[in-house]
């Protein structure tokens, strides 16, 4: 009969392994606050495994937690000597048992999507009062855009001299981080309603976005660009409007691209916010031409979604033109302060 000593010797530094294979979701095991494995709710549960023993904390048991073998009990219902049988089956070190018939955790409550537009509303009134900011005209000079050339453009940006940043840790806990100049900018869906707001961060004379040290990963920096949705997904479908569709429409990821498409083209012109939302955006009844500028990114990220939501418009009668630059990396932003320097 093999020892305790010995299976918890060999179990150390195994237990995202052994869990795994004793049917306990990976998910459950990512040192967040989630619902238990065993027993449900709704945050009461970490798995940390500390010095590689598996542990955990569970609220809702009298221990409040235990080692790797203690969770096994807990979410099998087993004594310790049928977890040290199990553990000892998953690692080899003894012929393999049938598993117990797993308890079957109580879902989570299902807890309505709290609506954040009054907080959206109140960030958002206090932007829209600097939208003439000398701070988004500099930033966006700083970019290589010609202000002068964009300014038609520029109405549904605000700022914020000093906005609250955020950041979490590697244990998903908030921290916060300090205030700092931001252009702000609204997300509305096809009929104008506001779903969500993107923040733009700069630096402190708003030449540059926030180029700061990430605190809590060694090698990153913090994101300057954030998003504030009013609910889960609110965000799929909608765009920054930087100016009203009409029969024809341009569209991009970035405010920075969709601001040199206007000085380019002078097109109606939406920014979706990355490729993902160009892919799901949604296209108003208006529109007969659609005019997509994809980024060119060496995993093709950017024309993916250009042509997913090609496919769409296509679909609906739209006429469609796509543009990419040549070159990997580069997007038509690169392409018109290029051509502006040559200029000059």
């Amino acid at each position: 009969m093999i020892d305790f000593k010995d299976i918890a010797h060999h179990s150390i530094g195994q237990w995202h392994y052994i869990l795994t294979a004793l049917g306990v979701p990976a998910q459950s095991l990512t040192n967040k606050h989630q619902p238990c494995p065993a027993c449900g709710g709704k945050d009461r549960f970490r798995f940390d495994d500390k010095q590689g023993k598996g542990t955990f904390i569970c609220n809702h048991m009298d221990g409040l937690g235990g080692d790797g073998f203690a969770l096994v009990q807990h979410v099998y219902g087993c004594d310790i000597k049928e977890a040290m049988r199990l553990v000892a089956g998953v690692l080899g070190m003894t012929e393999a048992n049938p598993l117990p018939e797993r308890k079957t955790p109580p879902p989570p409550p299902q807890q309505p999507q709290k609506d954040h537009l009054a907080s959206l509303c109140r960030l958002w009134a206090k932007a829209e009062a600097n939208q003439h900011h000398t701070g988004i005209k500099t930033y966006l000079q700083g970019r290589g855009l010609d202000v002068s050339a964009i300014a038609p453009a520029l109405g549904n940006l605000g700022f914020v001299e000093a906005l609250d940043y955020w950041e979490s840790d590697q244990n998903g806990q908030n921290h916060f981080i300090g205030q700092f100049p931001a252009i702000v900018a609204k997300f509305e869906s096809v009929d104008g309603q506001l779903m969500g707001l993107h923040r733009t961060y700069l630096n402190s004379n708003h030449t540059a976005k926030l180029n700061m040290p990430n605190p809590f990963f060694t090698g990153r920096l913090l994101n300057p660009k954030k998003m504030m949705a009013r609910f889960s997904g609110s965000n799929k479908g909608a765009a920054i409007q930087l100016t009203p569709a009409d029969d024809r429409l341009a569209v991009c990821e970035g405010i920075e691209n969709a601001a040199a498409v206007y000085q380019l083209t002078k097109l109606p012109v939406w920014a979706c916010g990355a490729a993902n939302g160009m892919a799901s955006m949604l296209i108003p009844d208006t529109v007969k031409e659609l005019f997509i500028f994809a980024d060119t990114d060496a995993n093709q990220t950017g024309i993916k979604a250009a042509r997913a939501l090609e496919s769409r418009a296509i679909k609906h009668g739209i006429n469609v033109r796509i543009w990419q630059s040549g070159v990997n990396g580069t997007d038509v932003l690169d392409v018109v302060t290029k051509a502006r320097k040559a200029t000059q």
